[in-house]
């Protein structure tokens, strides 16, 4: 009776490990290359699709973040680059505006430089979404500093806040103006990653 148990439970375990094994099967992200052109397939429930061809030498590898999300990376030029999550429902593309992503919470922080706003994405199982965090062109306390006005026009805005970037515990996103150390802009955003 003992050893008819013990099959039982050894049999559901096996099932069961073979059944998640499928579940991260049925989505995947590969990318193939010929000569100096590589393509990237996006493969869900056993169909691919092909998301992008790209030069060789300029399509990153794709790094699997965890079974429903991958990223790659195109380089155009330095500083230019995309950055592409790509999960079973949805690709976002963050066109080299990233400030930092957060694996634990799949949340994505960028800016938009040319409306001079920072919006967070929540790569979930849900259709992924953007939220607004920080519009700079509403505040009257930059709109008339002369060198706040000059820093957000001539700065890319990914770059002046990824340095020390970070998202505490409580889900309080902190950004410094070029780091800690520059005493510019320290802003505190809390919820950032929730809906």
């Amino acid at each position: 009776m003992k050893n008819i148990a013990k099959i039982a439970v050894l049999s559901t375990c096996l099932i069961t490990q073979f059944c998640l094994a499928q579940d991260a099967e049925n989505f995947s992200v590969i990318k193939t290359c010929s000569q100096d052109i590589c393509s990237v397939y996006r493969i869900l429930e056993g169909k691919s699709k092909e998301i992008v061809k790209f030069d060789t030498n300029k399509i990153s590898d794709i790094k699997k973040i965890d079974d429903n999300l991958y990223y790659f990376h195109i380089s155009c030029g330095s500083p230019c680059g995309y950055g592409h999550y790509i999960t079973s429902k949805d690709l976002f593309l963050t066109k080299d505006n990233e400030i930092l992503f957060d694996k634990n919470r799949k949340c994505i922080i960028y800016a938009d430089w040319n409306e001079h706003k920072v919006f967070s994405r929540i790569l979930s199982d849900k259709k992924p979404f953007n939220k607004l965090l920080y519009d700079f062109s509403n505040m009257a306390m930059y709109k008339d500093n002369e060198d706040y006005q000059e820093l957000l026009n001539t700065e890319p805005l990914h770059q002046i806040f990824k340095e020390d970037a970070f998202i505490d515990n409580k889900g309080t996103l902190h950004l410094y103006a070029f780091g800690k150390q520059s005493n510019l802009i320290t802003l505190e955003i809390e919820n950032a990653c929730e809906s």
